[in-house]
C-alpha cells in the first residue's frame, strides 16, 4: 500500500503541475505584459477614472475622454436615441444639447419663422407650417406640426417637438400623417379608411416629453430608465418602447480614437459574434485586415463576446484597430440590455494615430471593459 501511495503522489504533482501551467497560459483575456516605459504611458491615460451612465449600463473612463454626441446644434439632427413601439407608425428620434433658457428662446422664434417663410412647390400643400402645439402646463417648448417637405403632399407631416428641461434642450422628430383634406377623397377610397395620427402622435410626444430630464454629464439617475446624452428617459408605463441609444466619447491624449458605445433594450441575434467568426474573417480577408484575438469573458457577473481586429487603411502608413465587446447579443430587453462597446480608430485618417502602441491599447481595452456592469436600480 506504501509503494502505491507514492507513486501516485508524484503523479498527482506533475498533472496539478500541468493543470496550473495549462490555467495561467489559456485564461482569457491572455495578460498583456509591458515594459516599464509602457506601463507608466498606460497609467498615465487610467490614472483618474470618471463613471459614466450609459443605457442601462455603468462604465469608467479616462477623465480625459469627453462625450462628442450631444453636443452638436440641434438643427444638425444628430440623433442620440430613437424610440420605437409597436405602437408607433414611425420611430421618434432625439436630439440633445446643453444651452441657456434665453438661447432655447431664441431658437424656437427662429425655427418658427424659418418654417412659416417655407414655400411648397404645390401651392395645395400651403402653409407649410400647419400648426403650433403648446406642450401641456409646466412644460418648456412647443411642438411644429409641419409637411415633410416643400416637394411632398402635405397628407405625410413631420411632428418636431421641442422642450427645455434641467439645462438641456431636447429635440424630438417623427412622421406622421393626415390625409382627411378632401383632395384626398380618391386617395381615401383606394385605401379604404381615413388616416389621421395627428392627435395620437400629439399625445404620445407629451408623454414622453414628460419622461425626459436633462441631466449633467457625470449624473448618475438613482431610478429606472436609461441614460442619454444629455439626458434620462424614464421607462413608458407598458414597457413597449424600443430604445435604441449611442454614445461617442474621444481624447485628446489618444487623438484619432474613439470610445463608440451602442445599447437597446430590444437586439435579439439568432447567433453571437464568435459564432459569426467564419464570415467575419471572409470579410476581412478582402481588406487586409485580421483578428489577433477573440474569447469569451465575463464582467462583473455579465457574459461577453470580443473580437479585436486589426488591419490597415488604403493610403496610410498607421495601423486600423477596430475592437468590440458584445453583451446580451441573442437576448436583448429590458432586465437584460443589449451592449456593443468598441474602440476604434477606423476612418480617422485626418488625424493619424501615433499615441499607443498594440499592447499598450489592449491593456487600456482591458481595464475599462472591465468595469462595465448594470447600474443599480436601472431595470
Amino acid at each position: 500500500m506504501r509503494s502505491s501511495y507514492k507513486w501516485r503522489r508524484p503523479i498527482f504533482i506533475f498533472f496539478l503541475v500541468i493543470i496550473i501551467v495549462w490555467y495561467f497560459t489559456h485564461t482569457y483575456p491572455p495578460k498583456i505584459t509591458l515594459s516599464p516605459k509602457e506601463e507608466k504611458h498606460v497609467k498615465e491615460l487610467l490614472n483618474k477614472m470618471e463613471t459614466h451612465c450609459v443605457g442601462r449600463y455603468l462604465i469608467d473612463l479616462p477623465a480625459s475622454f469627453t462625450l462628442l454626441n450631444g453636443t452638436e446644434p440641434l438643427e444638425e439632427n444628430k440623433w442620440i436615441a430613437d424610440i420605437g413601439s409597436p405602437e408607433y407608425s414611425h420611430k421618434i428620434h432625439i436630439a440633445s444639447k446643453r444651452m441657456y433658457y434665453p438661447a432655447f428662446e431664441k431658437l424656437l422664434k427662429r425655427r418658427e419663422m424659418e418654417l412659416s417663410e417655407i414655400r411648397t412647390n404645390n401651392p395645395e400643400n400651403m402653409p407649410f407650417l400647419k400648426k403650433i402645439w403648446p406642450l401641456p402646463i409646466g412644460m418648456k417648448g412647443v411642438i411644429f406640426e409641419r409637411n415633410l417637405d416643400f416637394s411632398v403632399n402635405d397628407m405625410v407631416r413631420m411632428l418636431e417637438g421641442y422642450i427645455y428641461n434641467g439645462s438641456v434642450a431636447i429635440k424630438i422628430e417623427k412622421k406622421t400623417m393626415n390625409d382627411l383634406a378632401p383632395r384626398y377623397k380618391e386617395y381615401r377610397e383606394r385605401l379604404g379608411s381615413e388616416t389621421n395620427n395627428i392627435p395620437g402622435d400629439i399625445e404620445k410626444f407629451n408623454d414622453l416629453l414628460s419622461r425626459i430630464q436633462g441631466r449633467e454629464g457625470n449624473e448618475i439617475p438613482r431610478m429606472t430608465g436609461s441614460c442619454m446624452a444629455n439626458i434620462f428617459l424614464m421607462p413608458d408605463k407598458k414597457g413597449m418602447e424600443q430604445e435604441d441609444i449611442s454614445f461617442v466619447f474621444s481624447s485628446e491624449k489618444i487623438p484619432g480614437v474613439n470610445f463608440v458605445i451602442n445599447t437597446d433594450n430590444f437586439t435579439q441575434e439568432k447567433s453571437g459574434l464568435l459564432d459569426r467568426t467564419g464570415e467575419i474573417r471572409q470579410v476581412l480577408s478582402e481588406t487586409d485586415a485580421e483578428i489577433f484575438r477573440k474569447g469569451r469573458r465575463k464582467i462583473n457577473g455579465i457574459k461577453a463576446e470580443e473580437m479585436l481586429v486589426t488591419g490597415s487603411e488604403p493610403d496610410s502608413d498607421y495601423p486600423v484597430y477596430i475592437f468590440n465587446l458584445f453583451m446580451n447579443e441573442t437576448h436583448g430587453s429590458n432586465q437584460t440590455p443589449y451592449l456593443n462597446v468598441a474602440l476604434t480608430n477606423e476612418g480617422n485618417s485626418v488625424i493619424p494615430f501615433t499615441g499607443y502602441n498594440q499592447n499598450e491599447l489592449i491593456d487600456i481595452w482591458n481595464a475599462i471593459t472591465q468595469t462595465i456592469r448594470i447600474r443599480p436600480v436601472a431595470i
